[in-house]
């Protein structure tokens, strides 16, 4: 669910900030990886919150049928919290660039 949010974040970000560098395709459909690169290259969230936001990216994906069975990894209490502090970093990152509304 961690996933989901951070995903829906950087989409919010993205269609509401002016980016230096456009991000690769349509925004309708950019993968989260995506996501993360373009909030990264335009200096939105720092280099640390772009690797472990990957990492929250692979616990995400584990959702899909089999592919927990098939990582042999389950998720626990420290993987969501490990999950949690990465989309906090995330968020704590995008408030600190918010651009100020033009006065």
């Amino acid at each position: 669910m961690l996933g989901s949010l951070l995903e829906g974040v950087l989409v919010h970000a993205a269609e509401a900030r002016t980016a230096t560098t456009p991000i690769s395709g349509s925004l309708t459909n950019a993968s989260l990886q995506n996501l993360i690169e373009h909030a990264h290259t335009n200096n939105w969230i720092d280099q640390d919150a772009k690797i472990a936001s990957h990492l929250v990216r692979t616990y995400r994906n584990l959702v899909h049928p089999l592919a927990e069975k098939r990582a042999r990894h389950s998720a626990d209490y420290d993987t969501a919290d490990l999950c949690w502090s990465t989309v906090t970093a995330v968020l704590n990152d995008l408030a600190t660039t918010n651009p100020t509304p033009d006065s």
